[in-house]
């Protein structure tokens, strides 16, 4: 496996945008080669609360998890693969 030092900290730093105040949180969409790294770094965060993996994703799913983010229990969604959540993979 390549490296994952800067992508660890690169996620690290979008999720702690959903902290800040205001509208000020990004998102981060991670594009490499396959065995890179992407889907292990991500999982390295799924014990955090306020963060919740989404390996597939309904219309119906986001507005039953709404509430949650509007409550704040909620922060950020990580999408370790999206081939599968589109159901091309």
């Amino acid at each position: 496996m390549i490296k994952t030092e800067f992508l660890r900290k690169s996620i690290m730093l979008a999720i702690a945008s959903a902290y800040l105040k205001g509208d000020k949180s990004f998102s981060l969409l991670i594009i490499a080669k396959p065995e890179s790294g992407k889907t292990y770094s991500l999982m390295e965060f799924i014990e955090n609360d306020g963060i919740i993996i989404a390996s597939d994703m309904t219309y119906a799913g986001i507005v039953e998890m709404l509430p949650s983010f509007k409550e704040g229990r909620l922060r950020t969604i990580l999408v370790p693969d999206l081939l599968k959540m589109f159901g091309k993979g």
